[in-house]
């Protein structure tokens, strides 16, 4: 009969030349417990905590950015700092001599490479490719430590000043005025979105915004409220708009092209929303400053209301998890997703784990058996566990008729293999579970490890030193006609 195939045939063949190393793994973290490293302070949640202070040769840190070749440059109370996470670099180092140390105030990094560099006595400097330019007009200089620039699509700088917003624009420094639509005074926050659009909270209420292409301000219909002190705005990475000062931390404009957005209900609570700088992380977490440390929120996109407090869920950490101070200026997220925080004593590192310990049953062995499965998840066992699947949510499914497992694998179709003890010592899975397969002299010679060759044909050795292989013959694709 055309298209007709026979009934496959398993057949298992002795190899006497086949040799394997045994499978069991130790993992050391992952599923005993046991650290796989050591930091020099305590762990937080699943962050790993690393601090740099003045045993370290760091004072006070105000601000943290990081360039393009992942550089960090800290503005501390002994000057401007290059750190490459191991080392600082004072800034005449890491400009060839070109920059005189004592005098650079902070530091602030264009999109086009380089150091705009602000002192305390020259104005705002430039530094790329070894050259150092001066812009001396005073005005166009950020205040100090805390103050802000923030780059222009077409390159120039808008500068958050002592006196007002100001406008540079090559070597001509402008300030921002009625024509502009600014009502004048000291900006008590400044933000360029990545529309293009510039963001300015006023210290006398009103929240402004100029979209790309356009040279006057609009006022807000939200973000209203006086700013007392520095007021600190970001852009989330859903493209809404978030600002801080004393009237609280909160969402301030929607997503681009949404409906209106609604402002913050007015019977919101702001005894406990102070919050300081923010920053969002690219899973979309939020991390505040708060008055004991830095808190971590998470999905704040489901907030009933569009306002941070302190008592929404989250975590919080403090000098009581290792901390270097509750006096925190800065957090700062790097490219990947590692939280770094300024504070009166230093500079801390959060470093999310990448190992993370599994609930597993209690097991009294140590060393285990692991194949990756489908969609993040793990195949494991052990001499003292049966086959265990861990999902990657955490889910936990085990299939006792495999005890005693000690070999596990995974071939190139998907199929896992397990050899242990229990009621047969070989098994294939199948659906959603798992049949045993026979081979010679299964009742005298247990499987001690699985393999699975290039064709994928699965091999075992036993307890006695005989390797197998296991056959499935492979018929050619048959054709047929009518």
């Amino acid at each position: 009969m055309p298209g007709h195939q026979k009934p496959h045939r398993i057949v298992w063949k002795i190899s006497r030349k086949f040799r394997l190393v045994a499978s069991a793994l130790p993992l050391l973290e992952l599923l005993s417990g046991r650290p796989a490293f050591a930091g020099p302070a305590p762990q937080v949640a699943n962050f790993h905590h690393t601090k740099w202070t003045s045993e370290s040769g760091l004072g006070a840190v105000f601000d943290i950015k990081q360039s393009p070749e992942g550089y960090l440059w800290l503005t501390t109370s002994t000057g401007v700092l290059r750190f490459d996470g191991v080392r600082l670099q004072p800034l005449a180092e890491a400009t060839y001599g070109a920059v005189d140390t004592n005098d650079i105030d902070s530091v602030f990094l264009p999109s086009s490479g380089g150091l705009w560099l602000t002192t305390m006595s020259s104005g705002l400097l430039f530094w790329k490719d070894g050259r150092l330019t001066a812009f001396p007009d005073r005005r166009c200089t950020p205040t100090r430590k805390m103050g802000r620039l923030v780059e222009d699509r077409d390159g120039s700088l808008w500068v958050q000043g002592a006196a007002g917003l100001f406008h540079l624009r090559g070597s001509v420094c402008e300030q921002a005025g009625a024509e502009q639509g600014y009502p004048g005074g000291f900006a008590a926050g400044i933000l360029m979105d990545r529309s293009g659009t510039l963001w300015v909270k006023t210290r006398s209420g009103p929240l402004l915004f100029m979209p790309r292409g356009q040279s006057k301000f609009q006022v807000s219909k939200y973000g209203e409220g006086v700013s007392t002190s520095y007021a600190n705005l970001q852009e989330a990475p859903d493209g809404t708009i978030w600002l801080s000062d004393d009237q609280g931390l909160r969402r301030v404009e929607g997503k681009p092209g949404a409906p209106a957005f609604s402002a913050p209900p007015s019977g919101v609570s702001q005894k406990n929303g102070k919050f300081g700088d923010f920053t969002f992380a690219p899973d979309g977490s939020l991390w505040a400053v708060t008055t004991r440390g830095v808190q971590r929120f998470d999905r704040v996109e489901q907030w009933a209301a569009p306002q941070a407090l302190e008592t929404a869920p989250g975590e919080v950490y403090t000098p009581r998890d290792g901390l270097s101070s509750d006096a925190v200026w800065k957090v700062l997220i790097d490219r990947e997703g590692t939280a770094w925080v300024a504070t009166n004593s230093g500079l801390d590192r959060l470093r999310r784990n990448v190992l993370s310990k599994p609930a597993l049953p209690p097991a009294r062995e140590r060393e285990f058996s692991i194949a990756a499965g489908d969609r993040g998840s793990i195949w494991t066992g052990n001499s003292s566990l049966p086959l265990t699947h861990i999902a990657a949510d955490g889910t936990i499914t085990s299939f006792p008729r495999t005890r005693e497992t000690i070999a596990v694998r995974r071939d190139h179709n998907g199929t896992i293999w397990s050899a242990g003890a229990g009621d047969f010592h070989l098994w294939k899975s199948s659906g959603k579970g798992f049949s045993p397969l026979h081979y010679p002299e299964e009742e005298l010679d247990a499987v001690v490890s699985v393999a699975v060759d290039r064709h994928n044909d699965p091999w075992i050795t036993t307890r006695s030193g005989r390797a197998y292989r296991l056959v499935v013959p492979r018929f050619p694709r048959s054709t047929s006609t009518n």
